[in-house]
């Protein structure tokens, strides 16, 4: 993790590109590293996958499949 950059702080990028519908894990990731490379960040792909895995056991988000397979695992934005 960058200095100065705090896991809440990736956690709001990631929910920021997440949406009420269902995406790839992998779209995510990538979409959310976009977004901190714009920002002069410099993180791993596994970083942002992680805390995918968090936010989703942690119940903040939806998640569907296998999300160690990135390709084969969808995520979205926690309903109702």
């Amino acid at each position: 993790m960058p200095i100065g950059f705090s896991e809440a702080d990736l956690d709001a990028l990631i929910l920021a590109v997440l949406k009420p519908t269902w995406q790839k894990t992998a779209v995510v990731i990538t979409k959310t590293k976009d977004q901190c490379n714009a920002r002069g960040l410099s993180i791993d792909l596994e970083v942002v996958g992680a805390r995918i895995l968090t936010l989703a056991e942690s119940q903040r988000i939806e998640s569907a499949g296998n999300l160690s397979m990135w390709r084969h695992s969808e995520v979205r934005l926690k309903q109702g």
